[in-house]
């Protein structure tokens, strides 16, 4: 799961609701332990976070520096089909709500 997790915020920022959503999507995890693992690999270092200044939403990505750890040598292209998938639906489906 923690892989998952950090394969759905490698691609680029992504806000603690859409991560929460994607992760609901994949493993029917909860938000409150998306949330969890989520600080895990912030205090960590694993992934990055930050405030957004309009909406005030705390975003996440993967540390660039942590991509092999976690992902290997090849990098993003070793995440699988479905998690990509479920990350640009929930990208999208978060796009267009207003």
């Amino acid at each position: 799961m923690l892989r998952d997790t950090v394969s759905v915020v490698s691609g680029e920022w992504m806000t603690s609701y859409q991560v929460e959503t994607a992760m609901i999507r994949i493993w029917g995890m909860t938000r409150k332990k998306t949330r969890e693992l989520l600080e895990e690999l912030v205090q960590i270092g694993d992934c990055l976070m930050e405030k957004d200044d309009k909406t005030y939403d705390m975003k996440y990505h993967l540390n660039p520096k942590r991509v092999p750890f976690w992902l290997g040598p090849q990098g993003v292209k070793a995440i699988p089909a479905g998690i990509v998938q479920a990350v640009r639906i929930t990208m999208l489906a978060s796009s267009l709500e207003v």
